[in-house]
């Protein structure tokens, strides 16, 4: 996680945010207490979602908490517009229609953080291009840049 908020660092503040497949919602809340405007979580464990309500409650945090499919979500997610996203899917998901469904929802420039298990594929989409990747332990991350 340090990684990724040394990466995202100067483009966090006033940011919109997407934690997708959230769990704990870790990424969200952290990216709102070093600067983002906005950060929606999306999860669609009932459990997992009452937890991180818990934690926005606790925190006073301005966290917009969704109970959704992620690919239910992104299908009406052109209407938000996001400046960093997280994607931490379950290692069995295909990711690259995660990614496609995605595009529409980003703002030119966005950033797209994407935890894999590793040795699995880097899908590769035109308006999307890998700009940073690293690896700890059996996990593989990178961050994609939006491009016109």
């Amino acid at each position: 996680r340090e990684t990724v908020f040394n990466w995202l660092g100067p483009l966090l503040p006033g940011a919109s945010c997407l934690d997708l497949y959230a769990g704990s919602g870790v990424l969200g809340f952290e990216a709102l207490s070093r600067g983002a405007e906005r950060a929606v979580l999306v999860e669609s464990d009932a459990a997992a979602v009452a937890a991180m309500q818990a934690v926005r409650d606790e925190l006073s945090a301005a966290a917009e908490i969704v109970r959704a499919d992620a690919a239910d979500f992104l299908a009406g997610a052109e209407a938000h517009r996001f400046d960093i996203v997280f994607v931490d899917p379950p290692y069995a998901a295909e990711v690259r229609p995660i990614l496609e469904a995605l595009v529409p929802a980003l703002r030119t420039g966005a950033r797209v953080y994407l935890e894999r298990e590793r040795g699995d594929s880097w899908p590769e989409l035109p308006k999307l291009s890998w700009v940073r990747r690293a690896a700890a332990g059996g996990v593989e991350f990178g961050l994609a840049e939006l491009s016109d």
